[in-house]
């Protein structure tokens, strides 16, 4: 438990390179649950740290369940990948409104 909430490592790897003695390779991902479910998977060689520099390959977050009073947050997912420099990121959000929150135009 941290601060309220509990974070628990999914596959989660850091490895050094044996070929490459600057390199730091970051896989698997990290889940945190209580108030609201949250988690960050890196692909396979999806982060990695070399000559002083944080390179990212593939990271996808996904966060469900955010009550922030007005409306609800159900699912937003985040996917990021980097193919020899074309970035692409694809978003996605799903929002839940309390019932008569918009009003009624009296129709």
């Amino acid at each position: 438990m941290w601060g309220g909430f509990s974070l628990t490592a999914n596959d989660l790897t850091i490895q050094k390179v044996d070929s490459l003695d600057n390199r730091l390779e970051f896989s698997g991902g990290l889940v945190l649950k209580d108030v609201f479910s949250a988690s960050i998977t890196l692909g396979q060689d999806g982060m990695y740290y070399e000559d002083g520099k944080l390179h990212l390959d593939s990271l996808a977050l996904s966060v469900t369940d955010v009550n922030l009073g007005a409306f609800t947050l159900s699912k937003v997912q985040v996917t990021i990948t980097d193919t020899a420099g074309q970035v692409d990121v694809d978003s996605y959000i799903e929002m839940t409104f309390p019932q008569g929150w918009l009003g009624s135009r009296g129709d």
